[in-house]
């Protein structure tokens, strides 16, 4: 069994659809290119969730060629300082959220484009 330990270095948010609470996430890893996924604005802790398991998948599928796909299933990837990095993301995903969330809700255009700028502000997350 290999086990290959990867970390999150950044998240960035590329695109923010307010409207539908979707956001597309491109992921950078310490140990391979960046890669995107699509989610949905809903619980902070599901979405961190969703993207450390997206990671651990798109690591262990780059790292083992499609021709070894027998050592594929003996391939464990763990993220280094999972605790940390959990707490980082899920604070930062539900920063997004309630922004979100107050942007429905406002009604003076001043209010409104100032929190729509905060939203597109914080678009990147270090790790």
């Amino acid at each position: 069994m290999a086990i290959v330990k990867t970390n999150i270095t950044k998240l960035e948010v590329p695109r923010l659809d307010t409207r539908n609470k979707k956001i597309q996430v491109k992921i950078y890893t310490d140990t391979h290119s960046p890669f995107e996924k699509s989610l949905t604005l809903t619980n902070s802790e599901t979405i961190t969730k969703q993207i450390l398991n997206e990671t651990k998948e798109n690591v262990k599928i780059n790292t083992v060629p499609e021709e070894d796909s027998i050592f594929s299933r003996n391939v464990t990837v763990t993220i280094e300082n999972d605790e940390k990095s959990e707490k980082k993301i899920s604070f930062f995903i539900s920063k997004l959220i309630e922004k979100t969330n107050k942007l429905k809700s406002t009604t003076e255009p001043y209010d409104y484009m100032k929190l729509y700028n905060e939203i597109n502000d914080i678009h990147i997350l270090k790790i």
